[in-house]
């Protein structure tokens, strides 16, 4: 069960007018073949914003096409993504990882960031149920503040996330992304694998 957080205590991280004030749900969703378009709606179907795959990373733009943040991938083997304010790379607010090692049937990542709300770097574990095809992100993992503050529903690439209230969105969202572009990196990996290792020069995100 997802947690609601306070509002002396509420998570903000991309900006304050994007914290929550009730539970929310919200999809990142994909459609078409040929030429897919990739967005954000929440649960009346509304699209919130738009986001685009890039080798190397993703870019998540506003209602305005201006974009509210991009993420890029680290050069250390393809396990972190720095997430950046707007378009450039001169505004570090995140860093999310995929941690090495993993118990069978879950994988588990970590999220850094400074909260703007309590002043304080803090760190999410987001764990990942490969049986039920669901991610857990949890603030304060094994202490007696543990709380969950974002259930994350699988459907091949459409993503459900659950969000309570006082917690900043758009970062779950980007969350979100994060879990998707390393669940495309981990294809592309095991698809070259299973090629010999040859370069596949021609594979690209539209």
């Amino acid at each position: 069960m997802i947690t609601n957080l306070q509002n002396i205590d509420s998570l903000s991280v991309i900006d304050n007018q994007y914290v929550t004030k009730q539970n929310g749900t919200f999809y990142i969703r994909e459609s078409g073949i040929f030429s897919v378009k990739r967005f954000i709606t929440d649960s009346d179907g509304n699209e919130l914003f738009k986001f685009k795959l890039l080798r190397d990373g993703f870019t998540l733009f506003g209602q305005n096409k201006n974009p509210i943040l991009n993420a890029t991938v680290n050069t250390r083997g393809n396990k972190e993504l720095n997430i950046y304010i707007g378009n450039e790379k001169d505004k570090l607010i995140s860093v999310f990882r995929k941690n090495l090692k993993s118990n069978y049937g879950e994988q588990s990542y970590t999220a850094s960031f400074f909260n703007k709300t309590t002043g304080n770097e803090e760190v999410l574990e987001i764990v990942h149920n490969k049986f039920k095809k669901n991610d857990t992100v949890y603030l304060y993992k094994g202490t007696n503040n543990e709380r969950i503050i974002c259930k994350i529903q699988r459907s091949g690439r459409k993503f459900s996330l659950e969000v309570p209230a006082f917690v900043d969105y758009v970062y779950m969202i980007t969350i979100g992304l994060c879990l998707l572009k390393f669940s495309d990196i981990e294809n592309l990996e095991s698809f070259e694998q299973a090629n010999d290792g040859n370069q596949i020069n021609n594979y690209q995100y539209s």
